[in-house]
């Protein structure tokens, strides 16, 4: 947990700091007041007060706090659970690993992740969070508060649906026998009109602070007409982000043509819902006119390549996304489906799948750029690009530093190439936000991962056994799941 304490102003000194801006490194200066960056200047040339305290950076790496631009807090408890699942077997497995969970549960839940999240650099983050069979205040202020106390910013999108998954994808339902059909009925949303009520409660009684709130209608596909209309009135009403995963698999690409005559992107323009604010979570399987529309509508995109791999459902244009000048951050999707929470994975994940996209190396994603994805595009996605995501006078002290002495960066050839292709997380040294230390020698503050490791322990004895009913029909939906979607995607889109 931060200290209460004020924050004296301090100056980072002799830290080799990136310009995300430029994609260079150079050794520089730091004054903090407050929260925010007061100003930078070569070593030694900035005037300072007498009690300024001095933190010597001379083998740090400085960089600007990560931002994660696709997470869910329901699922960092679910890492290394299933192995060949592909999206649609993880979504059918999701009340086993993510169901049952009381208030405590959701708390203890959101601050593992949290600190998994700071403890390798991510400073804030966009949280698709699920509760069922809908959103509540008390769920989301658990999570609230377990980012607030590591100290990390978040957006929270209640992640929300009104149509079960066995309905959603034409022909699911039916592949299954009559008594298992009629035992995930009990999985079914609550209608609609519950969840905009319950995010208008949300939201009425959320401050515009470190932490903020925004709409998450899952998957298109499991969400009515009237339900995504709702959402898109309720965001521009309210002004604010909306996020779903879009053409996540070709399953989903394959429904939609099956359901609307259109491409998911047809459908969602169709319904006026792209615009800026407006974030499309893996946007795979999309065609070139899906594209144009995307980037004239000023939608952005979150990168998963991680999960993307993890879930197999494919990789991202992403080249093509940037050529036309469309939005892309990093995330790191949730523990269930690409096990960590770890930003420098992602972005080393995001260049090297480019690489297995294109054939062109010269359209290859390069370090700089996916820098620049993970700290100002994910802060743009937040809508909070004027203060975060640069190292710059006026912006928010959100700062990651990186100890030189771990033997990734023995010697340093390229800084910045060095960040994204060698770290692991295990370089972060210190973490600022706001000002404020969250992490320092490693270890996150006000935190005994001592007494949460037992708490873990303690609550996956208890949650294991809540889940038990949802684990055994998982295990007889399973095969019949497995059918259909081998059969299906064999289909030409």
């Amino acid at each position: 947990m931060t200290s209460d304490c004020p924050v004296r102003t301090r100056l980072l000194e002799n830290g080799l700091v990136v310009n995300v801006i430029a994609g260079t490194a150079a050794r520089a200066d730091i004054l903090i007041a407050d929260e925010r960056i007061q100003a930078i200047g070569e070593p030694g040339s900035l005037a300072v007060e007498p009690e300024t305290v001095r933190l010597d950076m001379c083998g740090k790496i400085l960089i600007p706090g990560l931002v994660n631009v696709h997470v869910h807090g329901h699922g960092f408890f679910s890492k290394g659970m299933g192995d060949r699942w592909p999206l649609e077997l993880l979504i059918a497995a999701g009340p086993w690993i993510s169901g049952c969970r009381q208030l405590d549960d959701k708390r203890l839940i959101g601050l593992i992740g949290a600190i998994e999240m700071v403890s390798k650099g991510t400073t804030a983050c966009y949280d698709l969070f699920a509760e069922t069979p809908h959103p509540t205040a008390e769920g989301l202020t658990a999570m609230a508060e377990a980012y607030a106390h590591v100290g990390i910013r978040a957006t929270i999108a209640p992640m929300m649906s009104d149509i079960g998954f066995y309905d959603a994808v034409p022909g699911l339902r039916e592949a299954l026998p009559a008594e298992l059909a009629a035992a995930v009925e009990r999985f079914n949303p609550a209608p609609y009109s519950d969840s905009i009520e319950a995010c208008r409660e949300i939201i009425d009684g959320s401050p515009n602070g470190d932490i903020r709130f925004a709409l998450g209608p899952t998957i298109p596909l499991h969400c009515s007409e009237a339900f995504l209309r709702a959402c898109g009135d309720l965001a521009e009403e309210r002004q604010l982000g909306l996020q779903t995963h879009l053409a996540e698999s070709r399953l989903q690409a394959l429904a939609a043509k099956e359901r609307y005559g259109h491409s998911l992107v047809s459908e969602l323009d169709r319904l006026s819902l792209l615009r800026p604010g407006f974030t499309a979570a893996h946007a795979i399987w999309l065609c070139d006119a899906d594209l144009d529309v995307m980037a004239e509508r000023g939608v952005a995109v979150a990168h998963n390549a991680g999960s993307n791999m993890r879930l197999g459902t494919g990789i991202s244009r992403v080249r093509d996304m940037l050529d036309r000048g469309i939005l892309v951050g990093i995330g790191t999707d949730t523990c269930s489906c690409s096990d960590n929470l770890n930003m420098f994975e992602a972005m080393r994940d995001a260049c090297y799948a480019s690489r297995i996209r294109d054939s062109d190396h010269e359209t290859w994603l390069e370090a700089p750029e996916i820098l620049r994805a993970a700290t100002i595009g994910g802060a743009r996605i937040l809508g909070r690009d004027d203060e975060i995501g640069q190292i710059a006078p006026g912006y928010l002290a959100d700062i990651v530093c990186l100890s030189l002495e771990r033997p990734h960066y023995m010697p340093v050839n390229d800084p910045i190439r060095q960040v994204v292709f060698c770290e692991d997380g295990t370089g972060v040294d210190r973490v600022i936000v706001g000002g404020r230390d969250v992490v320092v020698d490693g270890r996150v503050l006000g935190v005994d991962l001592t007494d949460l490791s037992a708490a873990a322990a303690a609550t996956l004895v208890e949650l294991t056994a809540r889940v038990e009913p949802m684990r055994a029909l998982f295990e007889k939906v399973e095969p019949h799941v497995s059918r259909f979607y081998r059969s299906r995607i064999a289909c030409p889109i």
